[in-house]
């Protein structure tokens, strides 16, 4: 729980927090892990913790509990445990957590890593993790079925087990699965993997999500997501002179908005630069040109320059567009500071202040 407000939070704040059906409460566990000392209650099915003292901006404190997974009920294989608390009457995001006949664990991963951002044709690796956690051994035959996620392709023949019992997965319907029939051991582990490319993009989108999952003994792993994009731009302002040197009237000042594909393929989503003529400064005539990369018009609207890219840039490649100002009287009266910033496709670049 944390103040994101501008002031103290001086109200009472109650956490009510549930014991989720199929489990039980672990006697003692309930504790402050950050911040004030609390009174916690147990009460029926829940706890209650209270705190009175005042909460200033930016503290925050946590709190937790401990449950333990009921077994599952005869002929079930998997179950499911959901919670949600309550902040002063406000529920807070819901959790989830997949359970397992036998004490299996299941951990699904990928390189590059959950939430990554990739690019069009960019392999993903897909990897799963299935653990006998518990201390006797599985004796159940293991289902492992990985279906593949939308917005991506299988690539042929990557399927394989990184370890365990060297079985092949088969492909078919969009998915891939392994049976595995033979024991596992406490605390041994199967891994299965297999690769995609992330497809292309159609011409009027930029990005996609893509979410993944697998499934073992029909119970759901953890999720992945990623993004796919059309390469990825970093971008900078520069100068000649730069801000150290300082000025005097009628200087000139030439501005450069330097971009980057630091993708793993080419962008070629259309991008617009937008540089407002800085005050103290007036334009120098068809100054305005792209100095690397193809050719690039420029239009001054409303003191505003603009240059729109629809060529691709390839993967590494750099734009450089610029343009020169001359320095006059107004910077005076504007605290003898000259500011500027670009943007590019509404994300401002760094800032530039010459004196």
């Amino acid at each position: 729980v944390k103040n994101i407000g501008e002031s103290s939070y001086k109200d009472d704040i109650v956490i009510k927090a549930p014991i989720p059906t199929g489990t039980t409460y672990v006697s003692n566990s309930a504790k402050v892990d950050k911040g004030p000392s609390l009174n916690v209650n147990p009460m029926n099915s829940s706890l209650t913790w209270t705190i009175s003292d005042d909460l200033n901006k930016s503290d925050s404190f946590i709190v937790s509990y401990k449950v333990s997974v009921d077994k599952l009920a005869s002929g079930t294989f998997s179950g499911k445990v959901e919670n949600r608390v309550l902040v002063n009457n406000i529920l807070s995001n819901k959790t989830e957590n997949n359970i397992l006949k036998a004490d299996l664990a299941i951990s699904a991963y990928a390189s590059p890593t959950s939430g990554s951002m990739v690019t069009q044709g960019e392999e993903i690796s897909l990897f799963v993790d299935i653990t006998n956690i518990g201390d006797t051994i599985f004796t159940d035959n293991i289902n492992v079925s990985y279906p593949i996620p939308e917005g991506t392709t299988f690539v042929s023949g990557s399927q394989k087990v990184v370890l365990g019992e060297n079985i092949d997965g088969v492909f078919e319907n969009n998915k891939l699965v392994w049976e595995f029939d033979k024991n596992l051991g406490s605390k041994e582990k199967i891994t299965v993997s297999f690769k995609v490319t992330a497809d292309k993009l159609s011409s009027d989108v930029s990005f996609r999500n893509i979410n993944a999952s697998c499934y073992v003994n029909g119970a759901e792993s953890n999720k992945l997501n990623f993004k796919i994009a059309k390469g990825k731009l970093t971008y900078r302002l520069y100068s000649e002179p730069d801000e150290k040197q300082i000025l005097k009237i009628n200087d000139v000042i030439t501005y450069h908005v330097e971009l980057t594909n630091v993708g793993e393929t080419y962008y070629n989503d259309i991008i617009l630069i937008e540089n407002e003529i800085p005050k103290g400064t007036e334009y120098v005539g068809s100054t305005a040109q792209p100095a690397i990369g193809d050719s690039i018009d420029a239009e001054l609207e409303n003191n505003i320059l603009k240059w729109s890219i629809a060529d691709k840039i390839q993967k590494n490649e750099k734009v450089v567009v610029s343009y020169s100002v001359k320095v006059n009287d107004l910077a005076v009266a504007n605290k003898n500071k000259i500011h500027n910033v670009a943007s590019v496709n509404s994300n401002l670049t760094n800032e530039l202040n010459h004196t």
